[in-house]
């Protein structure tokens, strides 16, 4: 499956030598997995690579670009950012259901500082699956984002604990 991109960073439309194109869903997958979350364990970017590939298949109207619903950065396709590339290959073709259908969007943000938010209560729309809950895996002082659905610290963390994907994706949608 490909999906269409509409580039705004130099450094994509550099490599891509276009500022649109089709490219591959999982090579775009990995993308924003390590400009999202970097080169964290590979749980944390299995977790993170099934969020994003929900996205882009929700999304994908021809209006994905690299910075709209997610951060796409061609340069952590590189080797350097090998755990990304490990936690999209091993979930290669997974995406998040509710109810039956594709659980779009599944949002995620850098932090939540202990608390996520309901999409009811940040966009006005509810989604069942974007709920408020506690969240004792975040412990941010400075909240970074909007605070709907997962958390990447929060993801790190529970990854570090030796919470498996599924659980990091149960916990949070």
């Amino acid at each position: 499956m490909t999906v269409h991109v509409r580039f705004t960073r130099d450094e994509n439309i550099n490599y891509y030598n276009n500022e649109e194109t089709d490219i591959d869903l999982e090579e775009y997958v990995r993308g924003v997995v390590g400009s999202e979350i970097g080169n964290s364990s590979v749980t944390a970017c299995e977790a993170l690579a099934i969020a994003a590939r929900t996205n882009a298949i929700g999304y994908n109207c021809g209006k994905l670009s690299d910075v709209n619903p997610q951060a796409f950065r061609a340069s952590r396709l590189s080797n350097t950012y090998s755990n990304a590339k490990q936690g999209t290959e091993n979930t290669k073709g997974l995406v998040l259901y509710y109810d039956n259908k594709v659980a779009y969007p599944a949002s995620y943000s850098s932090n939540n500082g202990g608390r996520t938010r309901s999409s009811k209560e940040r966009w006005g729309s509810y989604r069942s699956w974007l709920i408020e809950q506690d969240d004792p895996w975040d412990n941010a002082s400075k909240i970074t984002g909007h605070r709907v659905g997962l958390s990447q610290m929060g993801c790190k963390n529970m990854a570090s604990a030796g919470k498996s994907y599924k659980e990091i994706l149960a916990f949070y949608y």
